[in-house]
C-alpha cells in the first residue's frame, strides 16, 4: 500500500519526525482557510502516488493568494503522469540552507532492511548512486537487533553530510527506522530532509509504502489505503500488480508467463519493476492501465510479452491502442507475441505509430532487448 505525501508525514510526525506545516484540500473552496493557516510564501503540492513531481509541474512555489490561486486552480483536477490531482497539500515553504536523503528500503538479496544516506538530497536516489557514487552509503540491519546508534552515527558521517548536522540527521533516521519496522513498511524515504537556515531539520517529502499483509495489525493506517486505485485495478479492470524495486516495466498475460518473464529479464542482467498480470484483461481496459501505472512509476523500459490461447492479434490491437493514446510515453517498448494468431498480432504492432516500439519473436530475445533499451535511458 503506498501513501500519498501527506499521509507519510503524518505518520513521520506520530514518530518525532519534523514536518513542515501543512494543510490539504480537496476543493479550491478551502484554499482561503488553508492558505491563512499555513501563512506566505507556500508551496502547493500535487497528492499523487507518483515520483517526479516537481519536474512534471506538480509543485509550485506561491508568494502571494493571486498565484496560490492559479496554481490551485491550475492543478486540482489536472494529471499528473496519468493520474488525476483529487487533493493538494498547502505547505509552508521552507527557507533551505542544506538537502539530504534518509530511506530505509527492503532488500530482496539480503532478505531485510537496508539504510541508505546521502549528502545529496533533492535528486532520486538512483542518480546519485550512479553519477555520484561517494555520496551514497549503505547499509544492512539486522531485523532482530535494529538499527543501533553506532549504525546511524557511522553512515551519516560516511555520507559527507555536514558536521554540525550530524547529530539531528541520526535522531531523524533512526526514527525512520522506527517506522519501518513499527509500521511494517516495505520502503520509507525521506528526500530531501531539509536543514534550515536557522539550524532546524524537516523532512520536506516524504514516501511510505507498507506491506498489504500486514493492515489488519495496523487499522489507523487502513484509512490510508486508496481505494479507488485498488478497485480499478483489482475489481474493475482484472489486473494483478506488485511493485518491486527494479527499472523495466512488465505487461503480461498471465501469472506464470509473467513470472518466467521476470526470471529472463533477471538472467539478461535486467531488474524488473513489477509483476503485472493483465489476463483477459488485456482484451479491453488493461493495457492502458497498465501504461499509465508504469509510467507513474517511472521505469526505464516497458516489456510486453504474451503466450496465449486467445487471440493475441485483438490483445495486439488493444495494446497499439493503448500505446497511441497514452501521450506520457516516452520509453522504449519491447513486444512480443507467441500463441494464437501471433503473425497477425505482429503485423498490428508494425503498423503502431510509436517510434520508440521494438518487436522481438522469442523471449530471450526480448530480455535482452529490453535490458539493453532500458540502460540507455537516464
Amino acid at each position: 500500500m503506498k501513501c500519498y505525501e501527506h499521509q507519510a508525514k503524518e505518520v513521520f510526525k506520530k514518530f518525532g519526525i519534523p514536518v513542515a506545516t501543512g494543510v490539504v484540500i480537496d476543493d479550491l473552496d478551502k484554499l482561503d482557510e488553508a492558505v491563512k493557516e499555513v501563512g506566505f510564501p507556500v508551496v502547493v503540492k500535487s497528492q499523487v502516488l507518483a515520483g517526479g513531481r516537481g519536474k512534471a509541474g506538480g509543485i509550485k512555489v506561491a508568494e502571494n493568494r493571486e498565484v496560490a490561486t492559479a496554481e490551485a486552480k491550475r492543478l486540482l483536477g489536472s494529471e499528473i503522469k496519468g493520474l488525476k490531482v483529487n487533493k493538494l497539500l498547502i505547505e509552508k515553504k521552507i527557507d533551505i540552507a542544506s538537502e539530504y536523503y534518509l530511506g530505509i528500503i527492503t532488500d530482496r538479496d539480503s532478505y531485510g532492511p537496508v539504510a541508505i544516506v546521502s549528502s545529496m538530497g533533492g535528486m532520486s536516489v538512483e542518480d546519485v548512486s550512479r553519477d555520484f557514487p561517494d555520496k551514497i552509503v549503505k547499509r544492512n540491519i539486522d531485523y532482530v537487533y535494529g538499527l543501533q546508534d553506532y549504525e546511524a552515527r557511522m553512515l551519516v558521517y560516511s555520507s559527507g553530510i555536514k558536521k554540525e548536522d550530524i547529530n539531528k540527521v541520526v535522531h531523524v533516521l533512526r526514527n525512520l527506522y522506527r517506522v519501518y519496522k513499527e509500521c511494517d513498511a516495505e520502503l520509507t524515504e525521506i528526500n530531501p530532509l531539509v536543514i534550515t537556515s536557522k539550524g532546524d531539520i524537516v523532512a520536506a517529502d516524504g514516501r511510505l509504502n507498507i506491506d498489504d499483509s500486514s493492515l489488519y495489525r495496523h487499522p489507523d493506517l487502513k484509512q490510508y489505503r486508496d481505494i479507488t486505485l485498488e478497485v480499478k485495478l483489482d475489481e474493475e479492470v482484472r489486473v494483478k500488480y506488485v511493485e518491486l524495486d527494479g527499472n523495466i516495466g512488465i505487461i503480461s498475460s498471465g501469472a506464470g508467463i509473467t513470472m518466467t518473464v521476470m526470471d529472463q529479464l533477471i538472467a539478461a542482467g535486467g531488474k524488473p519493476a513489477n509483476f503485472l498480470d493483465g489476463g483477459l484483461s488485456l482484451l479491453d481496459k488493461a493495457p492502458k492501465v497498465a501504461l499509465d501505472l508504469l509510467m507513474a512509476r517511472g521505469v526505464a523500459a516497458i516489456m510486453f510479452s504474451m503466450y496465449t490461447g486467445g487471440r493475441s492479434d485483438l490483445m495486439a490491437k488493444k495494446f497499439r491502442e493503448a500505446i497511441e493514446s497514452t501521450p506520457t510515453l516516452n520509453i522504449p517498448v519491447v513486444v512480443r507475441f507467441q500463441g494464437l494468431n501471433q503473425e497477425e498480432a505482429v503485423e498490428t504492432m508494425k503498423n503502431c505509430s510509436y517510434k520508440d516500439l521494438h518487436i522481438a519473436y522469442d523471449i530471450d530475445e526480448a530480455a535482452k532487448l529490453a535490458v539493453k533499451l532500458a540502460g540507455r535511458v537516464k
